[in-house]
């Protein structure tokens, strides 16, 4: 019944002449449009979602005064980050940034504009443009405080090495046994460093070498993740490309472990890629 309840109050509202009108009702009005959203997702009803959300976003103050209050702070934020990815979703690319530039500029933790900056990303990434997508994504990790070093052949080279020398002594047990990840900023930042690694697979190999060593790092220094998988499955190609087919295999084939293991199968097709990428016909 929320579904009704939400599109009756809605109609009502916009009998309304303005929200001063509506009082109290009008945060009630906010999160009954949010909770039917979360109903209409669930049923696959895509417009629904989005004319609900719509309105929650209509209902709320354009200026700061709903933003700072610490009351409703995470139901405006919720709404606002709920509505720019259904306009994503949708192809609104104008109407998701615009979104997205309201939550960058009201959020009031770092954490709180990650969903927004990978929003934008993805609108890059939607309209091809992968080099902005990864600089959106570069501003990300910098505003999680984790350094991302910059795209160039030194670079390249000196964290291929690094790597090497990180992971020798490392045995399968090793790199199978590791401890769950529980840093919540290294949660968020595997994530984005997976989509630049993307990204730079198909705009810039050298960004996308950094962001796999940036994930093996991350993976040896914080423990095991959903992510993991797909780092060991982007080293394996990086050793790949050196001729190093032995130790490409060896990592292509602890990419479909973890995968496996660590509820990573929505990574699985890029870890077979990469087995097969590694001249592994077993997989």
């Amino acid at each position: 019944y929320i579904l009704l309840a939400a599109y009756q109050m809605n109609r009502g509202s916009d009998c309304v002449s303005g929200m001063c009108e509506l009082g109290p009702n009008r945060l009630r009005l906010v999160q009954l449009n949010l909770e039917a959203s979360k109903v209409a997702r669930k049923r696959g009803a895509d417009q629904l979602v989005c004319q609900f959300l719509t309105k929650a976003v209509e209902l709320i103050h354009t200026d700061h005064r709903d933003w700072e209050n610490g009351s409703i702070y995470q139901m405006v934020l919720e709404v606002h980050t709920r509505l720019a990815e259904v306009e994503l979703s949708r192809g609104h690319f104008d109407q998701a940034n615009q979104l997205v530039g309201t939550i960058l500029k009201h959020a009031q933790t770092a954490r709180d504009k990650i969903p927004a900056l990978k929003v934008r990303s993805r609108s890059y990434s939607s309209q091809l443009q992968f080099g902005k997508a990864i600089e959106v994504l570069r501003e990300a990790l910098d505003v999680l405080g984790v350094n991302f070093r910059n795209s160039n052949r030194v670079s390249q080279v000196s964290e291929v090495l690094r790597i090497k020398r990180l992971v020798r002594g490392y045995t399968d047990d090793d790199f199978l046994s590791l401890e769950p990840m529980t840093d919540e900023t290294m949660l968020l930042a595997v994530q984005i460093l997976t989509d630049i690694g993307l990204y730079g697979f198909i705009n810039d190999r050298t960004t996308n070498i950094l962001a796999f060593c940036k994930l093996i790092q991350t993976t040896l220094e914080y423990g095991m993740c959903a992510e993991t998988g797909l780092a060991y499955a982007g080293y394996a190609q990086i050793l790949g490309v050196m001729g190093n087919m032995a130790e490409a295999h060896r990592f292509s084939q602890l990419a479909l472990q973890v995968s496996h293991m660590n509820n990573g199968h929505h990574y699985q097709g890029r870890n077979y890629a990469s087995n097969g990428d590694t001249g592994n016909t077993s997989a």
